[in-house]
């Protein structure tokens, strides 16, 4: 859709002078372009940002979740351990 606002941009352009409404009809459609492009690129960075931030919790979720295993089988041994001590003691 830009491309093709860029090409009626162009061949208007391109197109004999007429009249002073013509340019500024000329002047708006570049402007609106350029307005589309630049929204664009910041669609682009906050996209990308979001993606990231995405990685970034999956990756802390997936560490969490890796630690909480962890510790569930340590408190296991642990409390395997202070039972095997307990029945030697008896």
């Amino acid at each position: 859709m830009l491309n093709t606002a860029n090409s009626y941009l162009e061949n208007a352009r391109k197109a004999p002078k007429s009249n002073q409404d013509n340019q500024t009809l000329l002047l708006s459609l570049h402007q609106a372009i350029a307005k589309v492009k630049s929204s664009h690129a910041s669609f682009i960075i906050c996209y990308n940002d979001a993606f990231n931030s995405l990685g970034i919790a999956d990756t802390a979720f997936k560490d969490a979740r890796e630690r909480q295993l962890r510790y569930k089988m340590l408190k296991r041994k642990i409390t395997n351990g202070i039972t095997v001590i307990i029945i030697l003691y008896k």
